[in-house]
């Protein structure tokens, strides 16, 4: 099948998706700069917002899982770091 098949003609943006070691679609469509009609590449960098957020809160409670943090532990217990301004206790 052809992925350009099943995606929406309006997609601006693109598709990367690689199982065992294999590229199985790749997919590059749309503008990185609508306004002055600069195509996308597989380089375009893509702000991501607060998606972030989900994969940062992910992996901290995989890690307290893992029983390599707690719920309890702060910036200060677990950063051997001048944070300046930022509360230890947070």
């Amino acid at each position: 099948m052809d992925i350009k098949e099943i995606i929406d003609s309006n997609f601006r943006g693109n598709i990367y998706v690689v199982q065992d070691g294999k590229v199985i679609i790749e997919n590059v469509s749309g503008f990185a700069d609508l306004a002055n009609e600069i195509p996308n590449t597989m380089e375009t960098k893509f702000a991501s917002a607060s998606a972030g957020k989900v994969f940062v809160a992910v992996a901290i409670l995989q890690l307290i899982e893992q029983g390599k943090l707690s719920f309890d532990d702060t910036l200060g217990k677990l950063l051997d770091i001048d944070l300046h301004d930022i509360d230890a206790d947070v």
